[in-house]
């Protein structure tokens, strides 16, 4: 159907939200940028509640360059649909328009671990800082960002991605991103496949919780207000009081491994439990933002590395810790 036809077909059934995008992405291809945003905000309250609307709205605001208008339905489409890898694509592609190149990278792991093929990723990095999505002219734009700010490890990893297959990388960047669209357990498989060493905190408007990784593996889960993994501990092997304020999780691991009191499986499957509950809880926070802190590994005596991806799955059939 061509574009006067279409046009005259809309007002047949002035609730069908398809016909005005398929307006507006033919206008978009065409050049005609005012008449393709025009048909874009007739949608309206036309658009129903579904990932593949929002999703297609979003490709056409990415096609005229229009970011930030893209990204509300990116976010929604995924918040809806958060295993299509078609949307990280196209939600990538629009935080690189505007250099959030650390989001951008998990955006496009995301989508890789969810099917996306090296050539797509690709296509999305040079799309996203490249209209014409030239890879030498994404390469060089990425060359000259490095050394400028805090995203070197992430330009580092955009750019190794334009080269070959997406793959883990040791590259520990700092980022924030939204429940809406990153789930906890999405963004602890990430840290766990670059063995990340730092911090996860997930944060809403009145809570407060704290994901500590040492390569990638969960060594400590904490909730504010909540009773923390040393208060279990002595609780649980009836310790003195005072440890609590005087010991780290490391510290108090060594010590009841040391004595004999119990040995490492049994006190690897006690940590698992608490921190499983503790994860199960995270993981109901519809709202809120994620913010990854890098640090360094430190000097841990000898404490209980988690399996992170058994604990997500773990997680997933416990109740949150009382």
């Amino acid at each position: 159907m061509n574009v006067e036809r279409l046009e005259a077909a809309i007002w047949e059934d002035p609730d069908d939200w398809t016909k005005f995008v398929a307006l507006a992405r033919l206008h978009a291809q065409a050049g005609r940028r005012q008449r393709a945003l025009m048909y874009l905000r007739e949608v309206g309250h036309r658009v129903p509640r579904g990932a593949d609307a929002h999703a297609t709205i979003g490709e056409v605001y990415v096609a005229l360059g229009e970011a930030a208008r893209a990204e509300p339905h990116l976010k929604l489409a995924i918040a809806i649909a958060p295993k299509q890898a078609s949307t990280r694509l196209l939600f990538a592609r629009s935080l690189l328009a505007h250099a959030r190149f650390g989001e951008a990278e998990v955006a496009l792991r995301l989508a890789a671990k969810l099917g996306a093929t090296a050539t797509e990723v690709r296509r999305a990095i040079a799309g996203g800082l490249d209209r014409t999505e030239d890879p030498e002219s994404a390469r060089r734009r990425l060359e000259a960002r490095q050394g400028e700010g805090d995203d070197e490890a992430a330009i580092a990893s955009l750019l190794s991605m334009l080269e070959t297959d997406v793959e883990p990388r040791a590259a520990q960047p700092d980022f924030a991103s939204d429940l809406e669209w990153l789930r906890v357990s999405e963004a602890l498989e990430l840290f766990f496949a670059r063995r990340s060493t730092g911090r996860l905190l997930v944060v809403d408007a009145a809570r407060r919780g704290e994901v500590q990784l040492l390569e990638g593996s969960v060594i400590d889960l904490r909730i504010a207000g909540r009773a923390s993994l040393v208060d279990h501990l002595i609780h649980r092997y009836a310790l003195e009081d005072g440890l609590a304020a005087a010991v780290s999780v490391d510290v108090l691991e060594a010590r009841l491994l040391q004595s004999g009191q119990v040995d490492r499986t049994d006190l690897t499957e006690v940590v698992e439990g608490w921190c499983a509950r503790g994860l199960a809880e995270l993981m109901t926070w519809p709202q809120g933002r994620l913010t990854f802190e890098p640090q360094p590994p430190g000097d841990a005596v000898d404490v209980i590395q988690l399996d992170t991806r058994r604990l997500v799955l773990a997680a997933t059939s416990v109740a949150p810790n009382p």
